[in-house]
């Protein structure tokens, strides 16, 4: 408590009121008591300040009036009440007017000596007070370092006279203000760099500075804005100190994970000093080379030095055309000399830094070794034109030859070419029989012999499969082509070694000369194609030349085999059956299905105008399945209503005894048409048994297990191995019908007929001739003791009435008769 006034000095004034005025800790005064304990004897006092003391009497509000409470001292004023707020101590902040001098202060010895006019004082207040400079009541202000205790009192006056007393704000407020200023430097830390976000941090000190004197102005609110300044550029501070170690952090991951990328890459870094013209080479850079650490100098003589003559000039051009901007980077594929001697190829980029004028400075850059990608793109290259097997150009480059050819045609009228297509005849018994490695040998072996038969300038190429093609470049007519085709098919049929085996190949030729009218590589090509198959139709090891009739025959073969086909889907074949006669007795013993095509145009088709076709096409095998189901189902039929035991002899072509399935598929015709095996009797020619009698034995001994009865046809054509015939399970022997039209009694033929009867005789094996036609050829047939016979002189293939009704009638052939006479039951 402080000590209260004397009772003289209390009754001599019209107020008292304290001047007690403590600083901050800071040593600044910015607070005062407007109400104090005094001491009086042992009674308490409460004092106002002399700033409340002075403006109650200006009020007219009495002591005794001045209401203390609820954070705030109430004057009772006539005039309007006066609030002043108090802290929590007690205590008033000064909203202080302005500095030192901020009211008009007069001297003693000016009011005294009448320089100071007395009107000056009309109606205002006067504070008396020590100012000069020297005096102990002076305080330090936040506007003033020194300022006289009495304009601290006139300016508390003139804040509760003009309601501008000023109040702290509560405490949530500075506490949120605490936390979101960090949270906003933060943000503006992380959204900018660090000089921009230090100029908006700065920026915004300065705004808090003037909204804190704004608040103070315009509602006399105190916000605690050196706090708020100095949690600003320390929260900047702390954030940018945070964002740079992360930075470095990350910067520290960016530089791990790209030495990881560089080593995993086995890439080679140089970094060119084009000041000081000196190269950094890395390790790795180096070792790609083979050489050590301190084995290449850092120059870039030591790096041209290591680049192949070949590609030096183009290398450093491209580097010079970066360096002068003319490229946005550098990149150049090259081979570099490894130590040892050898090529390597290697991938070079890089990029240039200039300075501030544009010029070059540095350029850095990378290092790969590429050679695997090189020789692996360079044989995919060669893959794509050239046959992995035999190194020959593919179809993909010969077309590309040809079709320059052809424009160099169309160009000079004198020049001329020709294409030749080769086709390997049988080369699917060597495969069947040696194996493919021996068929892969035979083929690279036939390339090697093409090559030697061409001229400077020819090109050959394998098509696939044992197709070869060759285009003859500058041939002066067809004269030279067919030359050279004949020089291809004497080399060709010269003896291979083939796995310890010598074979005697032989190829078909197509052969088509250069024209105005081919506009297309592949039209040439596929005339030659047709060529080569007419070839193939002579026989083997021919040759032929193209012209337009056997393109129009093509074209006929290509409509024969769309309308083929439809056929096959609408089943429009019927199975015709010629008779098979007992020659001793004249039996009926059997029927052999014929099929024939009902066209809807052309009428009945023989079997020789579409057979061919099928077989090419692969169709032959649903047209044999076809004729097999419905013979058997014929036969069957005939079987149950006639009660007669007859066989039914069908053809196999070589394509259907080729399907691994055969034998199944067999057996489920036999049981969807309940046809008994011994019924049924297949032929098979003599030619599809030797392509491969291995297999073809092994396929019979499968069908004889079924029941099936067997038969060798046109037999005698084919030039049959005998050592291979006895191991066949065949039944039958079937004389093919251009030895019985040609027999005579004393001619070559009969006795062919008869050596076959005699070692069918000695083989367990009955004998049919095919094409008997005269009365002649069936007396000498049975004078050589051949069991059956078939042919126009007994009947032609019959319709299934026509044949069934000989079955009903019980026919049987006169055999003693001049005449054919047949003999009804």
């Amino acid at each position: 408590w402080w000590t209260a006034a004397i009772p003289p000095l209390q009754a001599g004034a019209a107020g008292l009121g304290h001047v007690n005025a403590p600083p901050q800790n800071d040593g600044v005064l910015r607070r005062i008591p407007n109400l104090l304990r005094f001491r009086s004897g042992s009674q308490p006092v409460l004092y106002p300040s002399l700033a409340l003391a002075a403006a109650s009497h200006y009020l007219d509000v009495k002591p005794s009036q001045i209401e203390a409470g609820n954070g705030q001292i109430t004057l009772p004023a006539r005039s309007g009440e006066r609030h002043i707020p108090l802290d929590q101590y007690g205590s008033t902040w000064v909203n202080w007017i302005g500095p030192h001098h901020s009211f008009p202060t007069f001297t003693f010895n000016a009011v005294l000596d009448g320089e100071v006019p007395a009107s000056h004082f009309k109606d205002k207040i006067v504070l008396v007070g020590i100012t000069s400079a020297g005096s102990f009541e002076r305080h330090a202000t936040p506007f003033s370092a020194v300022q006289p205790a009495v304009e601290l009192q006139a300016n508390a006056l003139d804040d509760i006279l003009m309601r501008r007393s000023a109040r702290a704000s509560p405490d949530w407020v500075r506490l949120l203000l605490l936390l979101a200023i960090p949270s906003l430097i933060g943000a503006i830390t992380f959204f900018f760099n660090s000089r921009v976000s230090g100029l908006l941090t700065l920026a915004f000190c300065v705004a808090a500075w003037f909204g804190a004197v704004a608040s103070l102005a315009k509602f006399g609110l105190i916000v605690p804005v050196a706090t708020l300044i100095l949690a600003a550029p320390l929260s900047w501070s702390i954030c940018v100190a945070i964002r740079q170690f992360l930075d470095a952090s990350q910067l520290r991951q960016a530089e791990e994970r790209y030495a990881l990328a560089v080593r995993g890459a086995n890439d080679g870094l140089w970094d060119w000093n084009l000041i000081t013209d000196e190269i950094y080479y890395s390790p790795r850079w180096k070792e790609m080379l083979g050489y050590a650490e301190d084995e290449i100098e850092s120059t870039d003589a030591a790096w041209y030095g290591l680049v192949h003559p070949e590609d030096l000039v183009r290398m450093k051009t491209l580097i010079e055309r970066h360096l002068n901007g003319e490229t946005p980077y550098f990149e150049s594929q090259h081979q570099m000399i490894h130590r040892d001697g050898s090529v390597i190829w290697v991938l070079s980029r890089g990029l240039r830094v200039c300075n501030a004028d544009g010029k070059p400075t540095r350029m850095a850059g990378s290092q790969s070794d590429v050679t695997l990608q090189v020789e692996t793109s360079r044989q995919l290259e060669r893959n794509a034109f050239y046959d992995s097997l035999t190194n020959l150009p593919n179809r993909a480059l010969f077309m590309n030859v040809l079709e320059r050819a052809l424009g160099r045609s169309r160009r000079r009228s004198e020049y001329s070419f020709a294409v030749l297509f080769l086709d390997l005849d049988r080369f699917k018994t060597v495969n069947d029989s040696l194996g493919h490695s021996s068929g892969d040998d035979l083929l690279i072996q036939m390339a090697r012999r093409i090559e030697s038969c061409l001229r400077p300038g020819d090109i050959a190429a394998r098509l696939g499969g044992d197709e070869f093609t060759v285009l003859l470049d500058e041939i002066g007519d067809v004269n030279d082509a067919t030359r050279i085709a004949e020089r291809l098919q004497k080399e060709i049929t010269r003896p291979f070694v083939l796995a310890g085996h010598e074979v005697f190949p032989s190829s078909s030729i197509g052969i088509a000369i250069s024209s105005p009218n081919y506009e297309y590589g592949e039209d040439i090509l596929r005339d030659a194609d047709t060529a080569m198959y007419r070839a193939k139709s002579q026989g083997r090891a021919f040759h032929a030349v193209f012209d337009e009739a056997m393109h129009a025959h093509a074209l006929a073969l290509l409509r024969l085999e769309t309308e083929l086909r439809r056929a096959l889907e609408r089943e429009n074949f019927l199975v015709f059956y010629q008779p098979i006669v007992d020659l001793q007795t004249g039996d009926l013993k059997g029927f052999e299905a014929l099929v024939r095509w009902k066209h809807a145009e052309r009428g009945m088709i023989s079997p020789g105008d579409f057979i061919p076709l099928a077989e090419d096409t692969g169709l032959i095998i649903p047209l044999d399945h076809l004729v097999l189901r419905e013979a058997c189902k014929q036969m069957r039929h005939w079987q149950k209503f006639f009660g007669v035991s007859l066989t039914i002899s069908v053809n196999l072509s070589s394509k259907q005894f080729a399907q691994s399935d055969l034998v199944e598929q067999i057996q489920n015709t036999l049981r969807t048409t309940d046809l008994p095996p011994s019924s049924l009797k297949l032929e098979i020619t003599e030619g599809v048994l030797m392509d491969n009698p291995e297999t073809a034995a092994s396929m019979l001994h499968q069908l004889r297990e079924l029941g099936i009865r067997l038969s060798i046809d046109d037999f005698g054509t084919g030039y049959s191995s005998l050592s291979y015939l006895h191991r066949f399970p065949l039944d039958t022997l079937k004389v093919d019908q251009s030895f019985v039209r040609r027999m005579n009694e004393e001619g070559e033929n009969s006795e062919i007929v008869r050596t076959i009867v005699a070692l069918a005789r000695n083989l367990n094996m009955d004998v049919i001739a095919e094409g008997i036609e005269t009365r002649a050829q069936m007396d000498q047939l049975r004078g050589m003791h051949c069991e059956s016979g078939q042919g126009y002189y007994f009947a032609r293939p019959l319709p299934a009435a026509e044949a069934e009704a000989l079955i009903s009638k019980g026919t049987r052939w006169e055999m003693e008769s001049e005449e054919v006479a047949l003999i009804g039951s």
